[in-house]
Order: C-alpha cells, then structure tokens, then sequence
C-alpha cells in the first residue's frame, strides 16, 4: 500500500520545484498540497528527492533575486512599451506600439546591501576593537578614518 507521501507529494515534485522557483516558502508549498507544514518538513528530511526539488527551486529563486540586486545597484537599460495614436493620411487614427530604452539609475540602497554583503570588512558600520589592556586606557572615536581595506587610519 502507497504511503500518503508517495500518492500525493512525489508526484507534485516538478511541480513543488516550480513554487520554490517562484519564491514561495515552505509554508506555502505545504498548503498548496494541502498538508501541515510539520508534516512537509518531516517529508523533506525523510524524502531526499523531496529536499532535492525544494532545494533546487529555492537556490534558483536566489539566484534570480541576487541578479535583480545586482543589476539595481549598477544601474540598468530597460525597454518599455508604449501605446501611442498614430495618425493615419485620411486624418484617422489608429494605436501602435512603440518601444523606449529608459536608464534606471544606481539605487543606492541596493549599493549599500551589496556591499555591506560582499564586502563586509570594508564596508561594515560596525567597528571591533580587539585586545588586551592593563592600566588606564583613553579611546577618542572622533574623526575615525578606514583606509581601503576597512581598517582604522591614522
């Protein structure tokens, strides 16, 4: 006799692969194929095929987000279509399609996200201070500098 995993998840897994493709969480493809969101984390450390979809869905996802990050924080062309009246020679009109490179600039908070995650060292707000101190110890913060490799200029 079939288990409930093998008649009514294992043939979904293209499709549960696709959901993840398309950001959906876990919690969301479990109500999809109508179970308990327990139930498909039970699957999913019991079905390896099951991990796989999911997995490979999910990493696809990232992936698409990661490029439209990128592509915010550089900037980019995109083409938006138009609709436009075009007038005819009998004095008529008619509608066309017409098609228009617009820039989207650098978005600077995508800028900001990238490089704190890329480049955490350099770019990081936060600064750590390690070491050993025995006596008195004065710090003054003001006017603190990072050279190119994030660390504390002179």
């Amino acid at each position: 006799m079939a288990t409930k995993y093998e008649r009514y998840i294992r043939p979904r897994l293209k499709e549960i692969k696709l959901w993840a493709e398309q950001g959906a969480s876990q919690e969301e493809i479990a109500e999809k194929l109508k179970v308990a969101s327990s139930t498909f984390r039970k699957y999913r450390k019991e079905y390896p095929e099951l991990e796989e979809a999911f997995q490979i869905g999910d990493e696809a996802a990232v992936e698409e987000v990661e490029a439209a990050l990128f592509k915010a924080a550089t900037g980019h062309t995109v083409t938006i279509k138009k609709q436009i009246k075009v007038k005819d020679g009998d004095g008529s009109e008619h509608i066309e399609d017409a098609y228009e490179e617009q820039y989207i600039a650098p978005n600077p908070t995508a800028i900001t996200f990238f490089l704190k995650n890329k480049r955490p060292k350099l770019w990081n707000e936060k600064l750590t201070v390690d070491g050993e101190v025995q006596g008195g110890l004065n710090i003054n913060f003001m006017n603190m500098q990072r050279d190119k490799n994030g660390k504390a200029a002179d």
